[in-house]
């Protein structure tokens, strides 16, 4: 392979939108990357139109604008995670091989500088196409995920896991107050239990981590499977309740209801397998 060739696969591992997610994040496994895909990307879409005040095509361009934006800055983070924050472990997860790495550490520069530009443009964009307040406060917590991802990837250390939680929260939250809507608050807590609560709590039991308590509720990798399931089976309690009170309705408990079986299904066929091998 030339120097050319070469030097282009890896223009495009670290610049085209979601290539480095799914190649180096999901391996390029289809199952990873459809669930991926639905636990993201369905998941911020459909909070931010659910119960808006107005939907029209200006606004729907608006959000895929808006979409883009936040993930491929996100993207960022995993690239400065993989190429830079390894420096700083005793033990790094090694994610890419040594060509990428010495590709991205030597362009790192050009790559942040084209990441955070499209960035900083989609949301002016996106504001642009949606002047309203609420839209300027989806921004500004949007804007909050690149500090938060550079504290993350900088403090390498057991307590900072506990920015994993805002991290996560930091891309999804923003969606919830894109669209004007009189339920926003609502949405946003919703958006934060459905997904960011799960990651944050299940990030505790990582090797790196290892907090006591969580352990104990995940002591293994596979347990998570069984974590997932007991976490939705408890927010469909509280989502049931929240119904009964008339606090929200079904359009916006409807995700939760799909998650739970989405996990189930996952738990069901992670001990299909597990006792064909037994």
């Amino acid at each position: 392979m030339t120097t050319n060739s070469t030097d282009r696969k890896m223009m495009s591992l670290f610049e085209i939108p979601l290539n480095y997610t799914f190649t180096i994040r999901l391996e390029n496994n289809r199952y990873k990357i459809t669930s991926w895909l639905f636990l993201n990307f369905f998941t911020t879409i459909y909070y931010a139109l659910i119960c808006a005040n107005s939907i029209n095509l200006t606004t729907i361009i608006a959000l895929g604008v808006f979409t883009f934006s936040i993930f491929y800055l996100y993207e960022w983070g995993y690239i400065y995670n993989d190429i830079k924050a390894i420096r700083h472990e005793i033990a790094p997860t090694l994610r890419v091989n040594n060509l990428a790495l010495e590709y991205g550490n030597r362009h790192f520069a050009h790559i942040t500088i084209i990441r955070f530009s499209v960035f900083t443009i989609g949301l002016l964009l996106t504001y642009l196409l949606i002047p309203t307040t609420n839209t300027l406060i989806a921004t500004g917590l949007a804007t909050i995920c690149p500090l938060l991802f550079f504290c993350y990837n900088q403090w390498r250390s057991k307590y900072n896991v506990f920015l994993y939680f805002w991290l996560v929260a930091s891309r999804f939250l923003p969606f919830a107050w894109l669209i004007e809507s009189d339920q926003t608050m609502v949405k946003s807590l919703l958006i934060l239990l459905i997904y960011p609560l799960e990651i944050g709590i299940e990030r505790f039991s990582m090797p790196h981590y290892r907090y006591p308590i969580i352990s104990k509720i995940i002591p293994e990798e596979q347990s998570k499977h069984l974590f997932r399931v007991f976490y939705y089976s408890m927010m469909l309690i509280v989502i049931g309740w929240l119904l009964s009170k008339s606090v929200i309705n079904l359009e916006l408990a409807f995700p939760f209801f799909l998650f739970w079986i989405y996990r189930c299904v996952i738990y069901l066929k992670q001990r299909q397998h597990a006792d064909s091998l037994s």
